[in-house]
This record gives C-alpha cells, sequence and structure tokens, in this order.
C-alpha cells in the first residue's frame, strides 16, 4: 500500500473492509488479504512488521494484541463504531464499502443461517447506519452486491487502485479462480472436514481466517426477498433503512411492497 496514507513513515496502513451483512463483505476481506501478500509477499504474522494482519472489529478496543507491530492491517466489520471510523480517517486507510438492497440483505441472513426477521432488521439496520456514515466521510470504495462485483476480475484492478498497490496481472488472476462461487463452496467443504467449524458445526460457525461460515455462498438472486419476507417485513424494513436506501440508491418505505411468492 502506498505511504501517502500518511504523514508517518512508521505507521501501519489500514485496510478498512464494511458492509452491510450479506452482501459480498467477506469475499472482498479475503481478496483485500490475498491481494497485499502477493504485491508485498507480507507473512500473515502479526509479530512481523512487514506482515498482514486480519481480522472482524467494530471498535480499536476489540483489536487483537500485537496489531501495533503489523505492517498492514486488514479489518472486516459490518458495524464500525465512530472511533473505527476516525482510526481509518486519521490513518488515510482504503476504505471499501459493500452494499445490498436490504430487504435481500435479510432474506438471505433468514436463508442461509435461519436467523429471525426480527433480529436480521435489527442487525442489519444498525450497519447501514455506519455504512451511510462511512459514505458520508468520502474516499470510500463502493461495491454494489447488484452488480455481481464478486464475478467481475474487473473487480479486483479495482480493488488494487484503491490500495494503491500493483499486483501482477497472473496473480491478480489466481487470486480471483480461487474466490469464485465454486471455489469457496470447495474450500468451506475443506474446514468441514478438517474440523475447522466444530464437532456439531451450525450456520454460525465459521473459520477464523477467512471467516467463510459453512453455508457462507448463497445463489447471489436479486430480488429473493418477494419469496422470504412477507409485504409486512418488507415495508418494515424499508422504513426502518430508509437513510440507507435514499444513501445508495435503493427503494424507499414510499414503495409498494411485493406479496410473498413461491420459494426462493
Amino acid at each position: 500500500m502506498r505511504r501517502t496514507r500518511s504523514s508517518r513513515p512508521d505507521a501501519p496502513d489500514i485496510a478498512l473492509c464494511a458492509g452491510l451483512k450479506s452482501s459480498g463483505s467477506t469475499w472482498l476481506y479475503n481478496a483485500v488479504i490475498q491481494m497485499l501478500g502477493a504485491a508485498g509477499g507480507a507473512s500473515s504474522s502479526a509479530r512481523a512488521k512487514s506482515g498482514v494482519l486480519a481480522f472482524y472489529a467494530e471498535n480499536i478496543g476489540s483489536f487483537p494484541p500485537g496489531a501495533e507491530l503489523a505492517r498492514h492491517l486488514v479489518i472486516k466489520t459490518h458495524i464500525p463504531s465512530p472511533s473505527l471510523q476516525f482510526l481509518a480517517r486519521f490513518a488515510r486507510a482504503a476504505t471499501f464499502v459493500t452494499v445490498r438492497e436490504p430487504r435481500d440483505a435479510i432474506a438471505s441472513l433468514m436463508q442461509r443461517f435461519d436467523h429471525k426477521f426480527t433480529n436480521c432488521l435489527k442487525e442489519v439496520s444498525a450497519g447501514a447506519t455506519r455504512m451511510v456514515e462511512l459514505k458520508k466521510s468520502g474516499g470510500a470504495l463502493i461495491l454494489r452486491y447488484e452488480d455481481e462485483f464478486f464475478d467481475q476480475p474487473e473487480t479486483l484492478r479495482e480493488v488494487a487502485a484503491h490500495l494503491g498497490i500493483r499486483v501482477p496481472a497472473t496473480k491478480l488472476d489466481k487470486i480471483f479462480r480461487s474466490l469464485t462461487r465454486e471455489e469457496v463452496r470447495k474450500k468451506i467443504d475443506r474446514l468441514e472436514r478438517r474440523g475447522t467449524f466444530g464437532r456439531s458445526p451450525d450456520p454460525d460457525s465459521f473459520d477464523p481466517k477467512t471467516h467463510w461460515h459453512p453455508g457462507h455462498v448463497g445463489d447471489a438472486a436479486v430480488g429473493k426477498y418477494a419469496a422470504i419476507l412477507s409485504s409486512k417485513e418488507q415495508q418494515a424494513t424499508l422504513t426502518e433503512l430508509a437513510d440507507y436506501c435514499a444513501a445508495f440508491g435503493y427503494p424507499g418505505p414510499h414503495r409498494k411492497a411485493i406479496r410473498r411468492t413461491g420459494s426462493a
């Protein structure tokens, strides 16, 4: 990553991978980790000053021990606190925001993780507020789920440019192929066979390194909410997330809800 992001030469570079839940943020997180490694041959050890340390955090207090020793921090977050947002701005972090139509995001959580609507609405709403704040701060690369950025090789070139790094085309191609839905499913299967998700894995189990869940890869369908959410749940979502919808160009609460139809 380019050193111009901070006026202090000894300060670690930061990549903030923020995203609404079920918006492709884990794909982005893994892409950034691999790209930084490919660009500089960085280690995953926090003890190496040239290394990459990647983790999930919503606030600075939850950073892992030794984070200050890492050369690059890759932070995945769904609900970045004001303190974490301040750190990102202060350190001139490369900030990414992945977004998705909120009704589809909630429907996906319910479908893949068997979570209840009320809990999903609460979590997605809290994250949506933070995504709006990051957008207003300026400088973030916005990636829309509906554009299928996770299926586009061009996305990695955009991410590399935003990180300020150069990654050889052959390495970008290798990284992209490792993150196709088919390859991620295979990786998740391997993790499950190794027991990474525990003896009795459930949808909320995850791999601490990659943050992939057993049922993480969905169908990428757009508009699935019509088959999963009731009209009342759709309207509740649009009303609760009106500011988010306006900020990212999604239908607002005035949009008539679609009646639930068939199966997803």
